[in-house]
C-alpha cells in the first residue's frame, strides 16, 4: 500500500472539502413565507432528531391520519366548498410546517404544504422505520392505558 506524504493541515483541508460537497449534494430547495411572499432556500435536512421533536413531528402526522377521511371526502367532492379546501390547506399548512419545520432546522418559520409536497413524502419514506415505531409503541400505551381504565369501571 503507498503510504502520503501529507500533512495533518492537508488531510484535514481534504476532509473539509469531501465534507463540504457531501452537504451540497444535500441540499433542498425549501419553500417558505417571508411576510407574504413565497421565497426558496436551499437547506440540508437533519439527519438525527432528539426524542421531543421525534414526538412532535409523530403527533403531527397523527392528526394527519385523523383526517384523512375527510380530506379524501373534499378531493372527491365536486362540489366542495372553498372552505373544506381551505380547512384542509390550512390544517396540512400546519402539519408540514411542524414536520419539515424540525426535519430542516426552520421553526417558527412557515412552510406551506403545496410547494413543499414532495419534501414532505421524502422525509416520510427516508424516516419511516422510526415514525412507524414511535407510532406503534404510542398506540400500544394508549390501548393499555384504556383496557386498564375500563377494567376499574
Amino acid at each position: 500500500m503507498a503510504r502520503t506524504n501529507k500533512t495533518k493541515e492537508e488531510l484535514l483541508k481534504e476532509l473539509e472539502l469531501l465534507e463540504s460537497k457531501e452537504n451540497e449534494e444535500e441540499k433542498h430547495n425549501l419553500t417558505i413565507l417571508k411576510g407574504d411572499e413565497q421565497v426558496d432556500v436551499q437547506t440540508v435536512p437533519k439527519k438525527k432528531f432528539n426524542a421531543i421533536e421525534k414526538s412532535k413531528i409523530v403527533t403531527s402526522l397523527a392528526v394527519l391520519n385523523e383526517i384523512k377521511e375527510e380530506l379524501q371526502d373534499v378531493i372527491h367532492d365536486k362540489d366542495a366548498a372553498i372552505s373544506d379546501w381551505l380547512m384542509m390547506i390550512l390544517i396540512f399548512d400546519e402539519i408540514t410546517t411542524e414536520v419539515l419545520g424540525i426535519a430542516y432546522d426552520q421553526k417558527d418559520t412557515l412552510i406551506p404544504s403545496l410547494p413543499n409536497f414532495d419534501l414532505l413524502a421524502m422525509f416520510l419514506e427516508e424516516n419511516q422505520s422510526w415514525i412507524g415505531e414511535k407510532a406503534k409503541l404510542a398506540i400500544t400505551q394508549i390501548n393499555a392505558i384504556s383496557e386498564e381504565a375500563e377494567s376499574k369501571e
